[in-house]
This record gives C-alpha cells, structure tokens and sequence, in this order.
C-alpha cells in the first residue's frame, strides 16, 4: 500500500506603512505579498531512514515554493502647493508595482532537461496635475480687479433677481387697490436705474477694455493627467524564490534583483545581463517568448467661462498600447552557450483626438467628393516631402520618387490625415502616431433667461453643442522585412530588393490594415426649453461622420449621417382616475407624464477607390422614428406605463426593402424591498 502525501502551504504578508510629513504633504506606501508551497515527499513508501529525514526536511523548510506574489503602492503629493508663488498648482504623482514567480514543471526539470521558472512584472505611473487659474488670477492685482468686478456684477444680479422673487404675495383684492401712483413709482425707478448705468458707463470710459480683460481671464481650471503601464514576462528563469520572491535577497548579487521586483523593466540587453550571471536556462529547447506590454494614456481637460452662464469644455486625448514578443534563448551549445533575441514582433493600437471640422460640412454626394479628390493630390506633395527626408530619388520620367508611390503606406495615411483634416499636405507631420493630440469640446449655455421676454415665459432655456473626432489605428504589426531606419530607406529595387515591396515602395515598419477618422457632433445644437405651464420642448440636431482608409486595397469607406430630433413633454398634475375591483371602486391621484419624441435619420455610404478614382454608393436610408409614452404613479412601488412606438425606414438603394416597425402595449414596474 503507497500513502501519498500532499502537503500545500501558504504564507502572506501585508506591510501598510503611511508616512505623513505634513498634513498637505503626504507620502503613503503600501505593500501586499503571499507565496504558496508544497512539500515534496520521496517517491514511493517512506520506509527508509533517508526518505524520513528528506520528508522532515521539506516540513521544515515550509515545503517548495510553486508561486509568489507580491505587489505595492507609493502616493506623493508634490508640495509645490505649499509656496505663495505656487499655490494654485496641485500635483499628485502614483507608482504602483507588481511582481510574480512561478514555478516550472518538475516535468520538465531532471537531468537532461531544464525549462526553469517564469517571472513577471509590471509598473504603473500616474501624475495628475491641476491648475486653478482664479487662484493664480488673484495674486495679479488688475486681474483680481477685474474678476471681483465681474462677480460683484453677477452678486447684484442674483441679488435683484431675490428681491423680485421675495415680494410679498398680492392678493387679488389688493391688485384692484393700486394706484397710478404705485404705477409711476416703478416707472421713474426703472428710469433711475437706467440712468444710473448711463452714468456709470460714462464714468468708466475703460469698461469695454475690462469686459475684454475678463474674457482673456476666462480659463477657470486645467486638468492634464497622464498614465503609463509597464510589463514583461521572462521565461527560463533558474533561480528560485525565497524571501521577496528574489534568490539571495541580502546578498551581494540577488535574483532578479532590486530593480527588477521593483518594477522596472530590462529589455534585451537587461536579459543579456540575466544570463551572464547565470540566471537564464542554456537549455535549447526553451521556446516560451520573452513578451513585454506598454500602455500610456495622455487626458487633457480645460474649462473655460469667457461670459456669464457660458461654459466651454475643453478636452484632448491619446492612447497607445504597444506588445512586443521574442524568443531569447541560448543557440550554442550547453559549454559555449550564446544568447540573442530572435523573431521580434510588435503590435499595438492606438487612438487621438483629431480635429476634422474643416472638412465635416461638405457635401456628401455618393458619386464625387472634394475631400477624396485632395487626399488624391495631397499624395505627390507628401512623396515629395519623404524623398527631401530620406533622399531616396528619383527614375527619369517618373512623378514620384523611388519607394514612395501613390499607394505607399508612408504616403496614405499623412495625405489621408491632411485632407480629412482639412489643413494644407506641405506642412502636416508625416507621423503615422502623431505626438500631440487635438481639442474636442463641449459647450452650454444657460443666459438665454435674462433676457426679460425669455424669462417672462419660460422657466428655464439651454442651449448646447458638443464636437469629437478621433483619429484611430485598430491594429498593426511589425513588418519583418523591415530593416533598420538607417538602412531601409535607401538603393533601388534593382540594388536592393529586400528593401521594397511587389509595388516598388519602401518597405514600412509597421503593417497597418486600416485607419480611420470618427466624427461626431452630439449634438450639433440642442436646445432645452422648459415654459411656465410645464410644458418642456426638446429640439436637435446630431451629425456623424466615419472615414476608414483601407491600405490593403487602397479604397476609402466614407459613411455620413444626420439625425433631427424633437420631443415634448407635458405633466398633468394631481390626475385623477377610479378602477373597479373587488372590495369597490378606488380613485387613483398622482402626476401623469405626456412624452412625444420624434427623430428622422439619414445615413449614407459609399467606396472610393484611389487607383481607378471611381466611387460606388454602398447602402443610404432615412429612417423615421415616433415614441410615444404616457406614465403613471399608481403607488409607491407600482407604475404604469402606456406607450406606442413605430419605427419606418426606406433604404436608398434598390438591393435592400423598406421597413416598417411597430411596437405598442402596456407596462408595469413593481418596485419590491423595504
């Protein structure tokens, strides 16, 4: 009879240090790790002396370790807060780490074979810094002026506005009671107040120039925050883990080292390192890839009130995430071993705000577009820019030069970029990921009600406009042709043929299948209307847009969309109503919501083709929308709703069948619990 033993032990830790130099300066770490083990018994019976003490051993030594983990958190506020001059500045600054052994198959590690253990790690940086422009303002004595000068105004307003709210309530008797005179008291007061900022005005001849000073003024607060992550896994690790995850931990030369379970990441020539300290397998059959991660996010966000009850918001964005993966392994032999990384890869994405305005008004016709018809001409003008950077030349007889023809990628996408962008092909960037990222915005305004006729008879007025266009790059992959930057630009593909593809151009660095530009204005302009008699009126108008450059059969996909939208809503209040029952009639009383909304889209879509220059309308439709609803209160957990919907759509084309959707009925929500 074989008894077999399994034996699993985990240990943990948890460090929490908090470090407070002050109470607006704070520096906080955190820490977290466990490990789990197993111990190991002989094979076989434990009948012998020697298999006891092995299995005694293993117990002491709390058994193998098979995993360990551990991870760990730093918080410093900058105290750049903390002096007169700098004050309106708030930086926060975050490293968080991580960093994981796991152990190889005992499988593949006896005599002849030696996979090792595999570890990971990763890191994370975040700084948010926050300006509070009002603060900086104020420490400008003219700016403070004019900013106190333009909040006083705004006190006296909603002061007057309290006042006129305040009044004492007249009864209908007393109304009959006013006399003439009461009538031109409040006409010879709005005479002196009129008057009064006749004079002032007079008074204060600087007035327009400080009305231009407050809006230069106007930016309240900037938010830029910036996030990175890092990460790599290494395979074939030898060393084992012991205190931290690290062999030799106090040592003169501990595995992987500080750096490492830190969070910091090595590279190549790091893994060289590795294995010159004898802490990478020399076995050849490793196979397992040495892969890394990257990831950065940039947000930008500013707010800005130039005028009373206007607000604009401000934002820009960029997002990258590059993979790389490679085998690093020995190819000598087990005496001479000799390490290189071989089959590089890379991949990514990547995403920016973009600014396309320029170009979001023109006519979409199916048959012809201005804005293709410049990314056609904008290729020789971005060509010839790549051949002044890279001297590549050109064939006599030839328009473009030598590897950047027409259909170059290198070509494509900054043509691309400059004619849905609107700006001129000769001074646009020829980075296919551009650096900095463009504005978007949001804008609202609520003022419309001092106007004295707006406010008479509506209660509340907004008006909004919202614009966003993102430039995007789904996925790419390296190009394994691709030579060095110094050496791949260069010859002809006669001389040197590794450098070009079957069309003549230049190899890239990348293999981009797609890229695309998104439009949107949402909405173009909305305007919220809520009058005295409840009655609440929504009017807008959206447009979209999405552009896709397709490199891989040079066509472009272009779709356009308008959306006209209006909705009203009415609350009857205190709306009675009985229903039979059993135990007699009930009468129900509660507010009746009336809601009508009605929406008309039209899309369309068309190819482009860059080599035959033709156009072929894809699909185009308008479709009609009617919602409408009727709600109910019947109790506090109980809610009816009555509503019709229907839903029309007549496509453009002749390949599809126009459609019509109707959907009507009632529904109740029961709201169950305490």
């Amino acid at each position: 009879k074989i008894a077999l033993l399994f034996s699993f032990l985990t240990k943990s830790n948890s460090i929490k240090p908090s470090i407070v130099l002050n109470e607006p300066l704070t520096f906080l770490a955190k820490s977290t790790g466990n490990s789990n083990s197993i111990v190991d018994e002989p094979e076989g019976r434990i009948d012998t002396e020697d298999k006891r003490q092995a299995l005694i051993d293993s117990v002491l030594a709390f058994g193998r370790t098979t995993n360990y983990h551990h991870q760990f958190g730093l918080r410093y506020t900058l105290p750049i807060n903390k002096f007169p001059l700098t004050d309106w500045v708030s930086v926060t600054m975050n490293y968080d780490g991580t960093y994981d052994w796991d152990a190889g198959s005992m499988v593949s590690m006896n005599d002849s074979i030696n996979l090792g253990n595999t570890i990971h790690n990763t890191n994370k940086i975040r700084i948010n810094t926050q300006l509070n422009m009002s603060s900086l303002y104020n420490k400008v004595p003219l700016f403070k002026k004019l900013t106190s000068n333009s909040k006083n105004s705004r006190d006296k307003s909603s002061r007057s506005d309290s006042r006129n709210k305040t009044k004492e309530p007249v009864s209908e008797k007393d109304k009959g009671k006013k006399s003439a005179n009461d009538k031109e008291d409040e006409k010879s007061k709005g005479e002196d107040i009129e008057v009064d900022e006749e004079e002032e005005d007079e008074r204060n001849p600087f007035a327009i120039l400080e009305g231009f000073g407050r809006t230069l003024l106007s930016v309240k607060n900037i938010t830029i925050s910036y996030d990175e992550q890092n990460g790599s896994t290494i395979p074939g690790f030898i060393p084992n883990a012991d205190m931290l995850g690290m062999a030799n931990t106090f040592g003169s030369n501990p595995a992987p080292g500080w750096n490492y379970v830190l969070g910091q990441q090595i590279g190549v020539e790091g893994l060289m390192n590795f294995a010159e300290n004898g802490w990478i397998t020399t076995d050849t059959l490793l196979n397992q890839q040495y892969l890394t991660q990257y990831t950065s996010r940039l947000n930008l966000r500013a707010t800005i009130e130039p005028i009373k009850k206007f607000r604009l918001q401000l934002t820009a964005n960029r997002n990258q995430t590059i993979r790389t993966s490679e085998t690093f392994r020995n190819t000598g032999t087990d005496d001479a071993p000799f390490f290189e990384s071989l089959n590089r890869a890379e991949n990514g994405s990547f995403t920016m705000s973009f600014l396309a305005i320029n170009t979001a008004f023109r006519p979409m016709n199916l048959n012809s577009s201005k804005t293709f018809d410049d990314l056609r001409s904008n290729r020789l003008t971005i060509a010839q820019r790549l051949e002044s950077r890279y001297g590549s030349g050109y064939i006599d007889g030839e328009v473009y030069p030598i590897g950047f023809g027409p259909n170059s990628q290198e070509v494509l996408i900054p043509a691309f970029l400059a004619a849905y962008g609107g700006v001129d092909a000769s001074s646009k960037s020829l980075d296919k990921f551009p650096s900095i990222p463009l504005p978007n915005w949001n804008i609202k305004y609520d003022g419309l009600t001092d106007i004295p006729w707006v406010k008479k008879h509506f209660k509340s007025v907004s008006l909004s406009h919202g614009y966003t266009s993102t430039y995007s790059v789904s996925a790419y992959q390296s190009n394994l042709f691709f030579e060095s930057e110094a050496m791949q630009w260069q010859g002809t593909p006669e001389t040197t043929p590794d450098n070009f593809d079957m069309n003549g151009d230049f190899v890239s660095e990348f293999q981009i299948e797609t890229v695309s530009i998104s439009e949107q204005f949402s909405p173009l302009i909305k305007l919220d209307l809520t009058m005295n008699n409840s009655l609440t009126t929504r009017f807008e108008i959206k447009r979209d847009r999405q552009v896709t450059l397709s490199l891989s059969n040079n066509q472009i996909q272009e779709q356009i969309g308008n959306t006209y939208s209006i909705g009203l809503g009415y609350q009857i209040d205190d709306f009675e109503f009985s229903l039979s029952s059993a135990n007699g009639n009930r009468t129900f009383s509660s507010n009746l919501d009336l809601n009508v909304d009605v929406s008309i889209r039209k899309s369309a879509s068309a190819y482009r083709s860059l080599q035959e220059n033709t156009h072929q309308p894809v699909s185009g439709s308008t479709d009609i929308s009617v919602k409408t609803s009727a709600d109910y209160v019947l109790s506090d957990r109980v809610n009816i709703q009555l509503f019709y919907d229907r839903m029309v759509k007549k496509y453009d084309v002749a390949t599809s069948y126009d459609s019509v959707d109707s959907q009507f009925g009632v529904k109740l929500r029961f709201t169950f619990g305490t």
